[in-house]
């Protein structure tokens, strides 16, 4: 019986220090997706912006930045294709995932400490 209460207060403070993190993707989300308002042809931001969006698991944002910044700037294909093709990889995973029907919160807390 302790072991499971020692294992629920684990999972909670996992849980906790994750909302913690997501949180603070969130709000530098919102200042690199300025910084591509602001600057539109800068590749960097919409590399920026996409590496948050892969941290926060929106997938198709991630691959869409990427791809945008590749078009940008030909000089990061090299580097960027494979991050592209990573991020496709996982993606159909999640969708994998999402058929055991997990919720959404579960499944993004697994992968976020799977790594």
């Amino acid at each position: 019986m302790q072991d499971s209460e020692s294992q629920d207060r684990k999972f909670l403070s996992t849980q906790y220090r994750h909302g913690l993190y997501q949180y603070a993707l969130l709000q530098a989300a919102q200042d690199a997706l300025k910084a591509t308002e602001v600057l539109p042809h800068y590749a960097a931001a919409w590399v920026r912006a996409a590496d948050i969006m892969g941290e926060l698991w929106k997938l198709p944002e991630a691959i869409l930045y990427y791809e945008r910044a590749t078009a940008l700037d030909e000089s990061l294909r090299p580097s960027l294709i494979p991050v592209i093709e990573r991020l496709q990889r996982q993606q159909g995973l999640l969708a994998e995932a999402r058929s055991y029907r997990w919720s959404e919160d579960t499944l993004r807390l697994a992968l976020d400490v799977a790594g």
